[in-house]
């Protein structure tokens, strides 16, 4: 289930136009605006070696001189 979630997370990031109109559906235009203008300078996201290992996340997101690793959590339950 998570996996679902890094992919997700991974489009918005990259600037993907697909990802981004995927979880902005429920915004209004000014949100979504917004949101687009991570197309105009996108992150490189890649899978975090070892993740899923105590202490590191399962992606890094880098641009610039930025970079900050991401844990998805999901959770499945009744």
């Amino acid at each position: 289930m998570g996996v679902n979630y890094e992919r997700e997370l991974r489009s918005v990031l990259a600037g993907e136009l697909k990802g981004i109109r995927a979880v902005t559906r429920s915004c209004t235009e000014i949100e979504r605006a917004q949101s687009m203008q991570v197309m105009q300078r996108p992150f490189l996201v890649v899978r975090a070696p070892g993740s899923g290992s105590e202490g590191t996340g399962d992606l890094l997101a880098l641009r610039g001189d930025i970079c900050f690793p991401i844990e998805v959590k999901s959770f499945k339950g009744k």
